[in-house]
């Protein structure tokens, strides 16, 4: 990215397509052999990209006490990441889900990623309501197990036994404190 301009912003509504193609690329290139194939192939842009396009409604302002960060990662003003938290589904009053950080394949391990998540460490450190931040990986993911313990996250020891778009998979959940503990 050496001479390129990179730059981190809030997530707008014309993003939405980008960021779909950002995500089934990288699932396609991520969870082969994870997933099955035809889930994969069945990955639909115009589904994800209304769904992108709800996201970033949603983040876009306060919903009651509900907060959430929906953010693009540029190079020279082309879509190339991205990331999305929420408020967790699991980890109690608190707790924020970073549910999503994806790459266009490719870019993995050249700083993009340490980007997007210093970015929403930041984020989720200056709204108040969140002590913590929790994830979940794919057991199968190895590269981005090592990049969140490389970062100082902490994984559950616990494997976690569910579904993924219908096909059975093993999950890691990975936590950090965001009050500096």
């Amino acid at each position: 990215m050496a001479d390129q301009i990179v730059r981190v912003r809030r997530a707008t509504a014309e993003d939405a397509s980008a960021i779909a193609c950002v995500k089934i690329a990288s699932w396609r290139a991520t969870y082969v052999g994870a997933l099955p194939q035809d889930v994969l192939s069945a990955l639909d842009h115009d589904a994800e990209e209304a769904a992108w396009a709800l996201a970033v409604l949603c983040s876009a302002g306060e919903h009651g006490s509900v907060r959430r960060y929906l953010a693009v990662l540029e190079c020279d003003s082309r879509v190339i990441g991205f990331v999305y938290l929420a408020p967790s589904k699991k980890g109690g009053e608190g707790c924020v889900e970073l549910r999503s950080i994806y790459l266009e394949p490719g870019r993995e391990g050249g700083g993009s990623g340490q980007i997007l998540m210093n970015d929403a460490l930041v984020w989720a450190r200056r709204e108040s309501v969140y002590t913590t931040l929790e994830l979940f990986v794919l057991s199968s993911n190895l590269r981005a197990a090592r990049f969140y313990e490389r970062i100082g996250l902490v994984r559950d020891d616990e494997p976690i036994e569910t579904r993924m778009c219908g096909a059975p998979c093993t999950l890691y959940r990975f936590t950090c404190s965001l009050r500096g503990e």
